[in-house]
């Protein structure tokens, strides 16, 4: 494929006196760009089809994606989740003894200020809609641009591991709902 550029010569006068034309191939840009989208496409579908939950992050923990999955497991639609962090979106998290989940030990969080990844975290989530927590397993990968020492994103990916309905004095107090 094939790029002309003609552009007309003209003397002092203004006069055209002749056309100026370049020639660029373009089979190379061509072909990367359609292994750029393809290389898309198959992350996509892969982050789609994937069996655990999944959500990429931003540095600042803001969500970019999210698979099915994890709307299912989380309890939140895809709309209510992209774009906010999880300190946002009315996510109680526990412990597994029923403490707080503090956002600053979240494995994405810790993933994205230590650089390193972060295995098999165990949480208790309160799905709102459902009154119910969900225990999950969560690992968090940081994902690194070239040549950089700070990751620019994080991979999250989780399993539900239980559900259970909680008692009052571990996943819920009905005052931190509003």
């Amino acid at each position: 494929v094939y790029e002309l550029i003609a552009k007309p010569l003209r003397n002092a006068g203004g006069e055209m006196i002749g056309v100026i034309t370049v020639a660029r191939d373009n089979t190379t840009r061509k072909e990367v760009e359609m292994a750029r989208k393809e290389s898309e496409d198959r992350f996509r579908l892969l982050f789609e089809a994937i069996p655990e939950g999944a959500l990429l992050l931003d540095a600042e923990g803001r969500i970019l994606m999210v698979n099915s999955e994890a709307e299912r497991i989380l309890g939140f639609s895809r709309k209510e989740m992209l774009g906010k962090t999880s300190s946002e979106l009315r996510w109680k998290t526990v412990r597994e003894d029923g403490s707080d989940f503090p956002f600053k030990e979240h494995p994405a969080f810790v993933a994205l200020h230590t650089a390193q990844p972060v295995r098999g975290i165990v949480a208790g989530v309160f799905q709102p809609g459902h009154n119910r927590c969900r225990w999950i397993r969560i690992n968090a990968q940081p994902w690194f641009r070239a040549g950089m020492a700070a990751p620019f994103q994080v991979y999250m990916t989780f399993v539900d591991i239980k559900s259970f309905r909680p008692r009052p004095d571990t996943c819920i107090k009905q005052d931190n709902l509003s």
